[in-house]
């Protein structure tokens, strides 16, 4: 498998449900949260530092706050979402990072989302880890340099419960030390990862259904994970022997995916119109708004609608309401008490919403998509 290094293009804004290209001068804590937690011979909580607009990930082997060898010998970092992504919204996850400098046998820079769920105390995840392990290790036809992972409903507590599958796969012409975009998908029946937009495997037997959150780490693990453990990496023993690996992350970002490329998240179109065979243009309400703006107006496409921005409004429709009347129209908004239409010449109170005519509407409230009962 042969990897050229692609050049990193975002989606089109509406299909963007997450994105970070780390501009700000430190970590938007609107956006993340730092993990604290012991991580195998790994003590996280450091925070990235963010510069030149990349954030970098450490991984310090000097840990001041041990004190006893039953301590973590290690610094580690991982940050993860605020936000949390479900498998029915069909999304794409992507990153760009590169190594720093080479690493040390024994270290895990990963790429996932993890969700656990607290009355089963089970966790769905997927996974791209890169073990330095496996990278400083030359490259034959049978090695392997990249692990994927997949669980659903895994338990810890309960050996053989819920579904795990990992795959080690082998990636050639991969240099770690540049800028690389890794990747994967879930999607209703399937999960795919991809590296340089290359595919790399295809999960079919197991697909995770929690909300997970999106998370990228930089660790040593213990002996349990024998493929990526090495007892040669070994905690410094003062500040001044302390080594500082590191790993730059340029953008974070999740899409929904849009395989049949018209700007519409499928998984928008499968929830509305029961697949995706509809064209961004239709209008199957006919309140002259296609499939596209309802689904970048988030309103429903087979319910008739007007739109009401705050403030002042010129609407007119294009079907008869069963119930015409204003009240009975703007029922479910907050407007003024007078809507205006123009007739012979000068403004006048409309009682009643005609088709093809403009009104003036006050909407007293934020925007809102206001429903018509139109049956003809």
């Amino acid at each position: 498998m042969v990897l050229l290094v692609a050049s990193a293009s975002i989606a089109s804004a509406n299909l963007v449900v997450f994105h970070d290209d780390f501009t700000t001068e430190t970590l938007d804590n609107s956006k993340w949260t730092v993990g604290t937690n012991l991580l195998g011979r790994s003590q996280l909580g450091l925070t990235p530092v963010l510069s030149g607009g990349a954030a970098r990930l450490r991984f310090e082997t000097f840990n001041p706050n041990r004190l006893t060898v039953d301590q973590p010998e290690f610094l580690g970092t991982e940050i993860k979402t605020v936000m949390e992504f479900s498998q029915n919204q069909l999304l794409e996850f992507e990153v760009q990072l590169k190594w720093n400098t080479s690493l040390e046998n024994g270290l895990v820079v990963a790429f996932f989302t993890f969700g656990f769920d607290q009355a089963t105390e089970t966790s769905d995840e997927i996974d791209i880890e890169i073990l330095s392990n496996f990278i400083n290790t030359p490259v034959s036809s049978t090695s392997a340099n990249v692990k994927l992972a997949i669980w659903d409903d895994f338990s810890e507590i309960s050996p053989g419960a819920g579904q795990v599958t990992d795959m080690n796969t082998l990636v050639s012409n991969w240099n770690v030390l540049e800028f690389n975009t890794y990747k994967f998908r879930l999607l209703a029946d399937r999960a795919e990862w991809y590296i340089n937009d290359t595919l790399l495997y295809t999960a079919t037997t197991i697909v995770p259904d929690d909300p997970m959150t999106l998370r990228l780490n930089f660790w040593a693990p213990r002996s349990t994970f024998s493929e990526a453990y090495s007892s040669d990496l070994q905690p410094a023993g003062s500040a001044g022997s302390n080594i500082t690996y590191s790993y730059d992350v340029e953008y974070v970002t999740v899409t929904y995916v849009d395989d049949d490329g018209d700007s519409i998240a499928d998984s928008w179109e499968q929830q509305h119109f029961g697949g995706t065979s509809g064209g961004p243009n239709e209008d199957t309400d006919g309140d002259g708004f296609s499939s596209l703006q309802e689904f970048e107006n988030d309103t429903d496409p087979n319910v008739y609608q007007v739109l009401l921005a705050s403030g002042w409004n010129l609407v007119s429709i294009a079907r008869v309401p069963d119930d015409n009347s204003v009240g009975a129209v703007f029922a479910s908004a907050n407007i003024a008490s007078t809507v205006w239409t123009w007739d012979d010449g000068a403004l006048t109170v409309a009682s009643e919403l005609e088709p093809t005519r403009g009104y003036w509407v006050y909407n007293l409230g934020s925007s809102v998509a206001v429903p018509l009962a139109v049956t003809q």
